[in-house]
């Protein structure tokens, strides 16, 4: 898995290309996250739209994540998810508890826009 990282004013987007099936590319998720915490973003962007899969370890991976970030008062948005990993999301009812929007554009608009709130 390749990981690509952006900044757009306040929000941190990482560009998530390849699989995220266990180690070591969910370490690599969990620690580029920790890092952007520790460099003082709380608005993170995940954009899955080249993520080819998703098993349970990697929805492990984005759980770790959504839980640290959310204890250092953070959000992180899921944006533009591949078809198969929009299918595993509903099937395993996780969109019920993680914030999935259709587009990167939208999502770094929403978390600029409410940076008052976090």
């Amino acid at each position: 898995m390749k990981i690509k990282k952006s900044i757009h004013m306040k929000v941190a987007v990482l560009k998530l290309s390849g699989a995220l099936m266990g180690p070591p590319d969910t370490d690599k998720l969990f620690k580029t996250v920790a890092d952007l915490l520790a460099e003082g973003f709380k608005r993170i962007v995940l954009d899955m739209a080249h993520t080819r899969w998703i098993n349970s370890q990697g929805i492990g991976a984005l759980v770790r994540a959504y839980k640290l970030i959310t204890e250092k008062d953070g959000k992180l948005i899921l944006a533009s998810l591949s078809d198969k990993v929009r299918s595993v999301m509903t099937i395993s009812q996780l969109s019920r508890i993680f914030e999935v929007r259709d587009s990167v554009e939208a999502s770094i608009d929403e978390l600029n826009r409410n940076s008052a709130t976090f």
